[in-house]
């Protein structure tokens, strides 16, 4: 059979420690590359807070590996997941070549923005500290004058 382009996403423990949460990552990153599946990115989305409570936790961290494999492993890796009492939650799916270049191209806009962003930032910064000089001068000044409202 052919192989399929999927994500599976799991929800982890949000109070489990980094080195817990690298072990686990690297654990089924190993159990995908045993049985045949190449995986093409790992993305740890990190720590987030849950909508509504999931086996009495509030916190969780979010895991994406995005991976080439035969259907019939899907089963067996679902399976390996429900078991597992350190996963809260999984989805895996399937996707094509125009979902995976609409969301390459949707983060790499994003990924633009903030850059522009920063460098916005940046140049604004290097310009306030000229302008709180400036306002330094007149603000002794204007602190000396009572507003119209006080005098009457």
């Amino acid at each position: 059979m052919a192989k399929r382009y999927y994500e599976s996403y799991i929800i982890l423990d949000g109070n489990y420690e980094d080195s817990q949460v690298d072990e686990i990552v690297k654990r089924y990153e190993t159990f995908l590359k045993d049985h045949g599946a190449e995986v093409k990115q790992t993305e740890m989305i990190g720590r987030k807070r849950l909508a509504y409570p999931i086996k009495k936790r509030l916190n969780g961290f979010y895991v994406c590996y995005e991976f080439l494999s035969e259907p019939d492993f899907i089963k067996e890796l679902e399976t390996k997941y429900r078991v597992d009492d350190e996963i809260l939650r999984y989805l895996t799916v399937t996707t094509d070549e125009k979902t995976r270049e609409s969301k390459d191209r949707h983060f790499k806009r994003k990924a633009e923005e903030a850059a522009k962003a920063e460098a916005e930032s940046k140049e604004e910064g290097e310009g306030n500290d000229n302008d709180e000089k400036s306002s330094d001068k007149t603000r002794g000044k204007r602190e000396d004058k009572k507003p119209a409202s006080q005098n009457a």
